[in-house]
């Protein structure tokens, strides 16, 4: 699954294997190794390529975004300290629901 992971960012985000091995400190022979899947990645490996492309460790081992990044905490954070903010945000999803609901 990582190997396949990183292969499926690297290009989404228009990146030659040795761009990427440069930007984020590793050669492009062990970057070549871990996406095919003959190199086992170790955690330092998979701490560099989640903080490159800002996703979780989680997506990157099991293929499913379930933790949150940095950007989705902080905007949890934000919405806690501030009530109408948060109440807002409440009426938003509640009509969304509605809408969802009234075209099924």
């Amino acid at each position: 699954m990582f190997n396949q992971k990183i292969k499926e960012l690297r290009i989404k985000n228009n990146l030659k294997q040795g761009e990427l091995a440069n930007k984020i400190g590793i050669s492009q022979r062990v970057l070549s190794g871990l996406e095919r899947g003959e190199t086992q990645p170790t955690l330092r490996h998979i701490q560099l390529f989640s903080e490159f492309f800002n996703v979780s460790t989680d997506l990157l081992i099991t293929g499913e975004d379930t933790a949150l990044n940095s950007i989705e905490r902080d905007i949890i954070e934000e919405v806690r300290k501030d009530k109408s903010l948060f109440d807002s945000l409440k009426a938003v999803l509640e009509s969304k629901k509605r809408i969802e609901a009234m075209a099924a």
